[in-house]
């Protein structure tokens, strides 16, 4: 008896943690809780890194005033590389 108790007891567990959570949105619509947002838009800053390889890069400023320039790795991947100006 016990054992078939535990039994329920976990299977009910797994059934709440695998719903997904979901908002009403202001039209009545359901939305995923756990929506990612898009990231943030960097505007240009006009000017330019110039690397020890004298390879130039465009700088970015982000929303929040970091300043960055882009760069893809050898494979292919592109990252941010952030500034810190003194």
């Amino acid at each position: 008896m016990k054992k078939l108790l535990l039994f329920a007891l976990i299977c009910y567990s797994l059934l709440i943690v695998a719903q997904t959570p979901v908002k009403e949105d202001s039209t009545g619509n359901y939305v995923s809780a756990s929506v990612k947002k898009a990231p943030e838009p960097a505007t240009f800053t006009g000017k330019f890194y110039t690397d020890s390889k004298e390879e130039r890069y465009p700088v970015y400023k982000t929303k929040t005033g970091k300043l960055f320039y882009k760069k893809i790795s050898k494979k292919g991947t592109l990252y941010r590389v952030y500034i810190k100006v003194i």
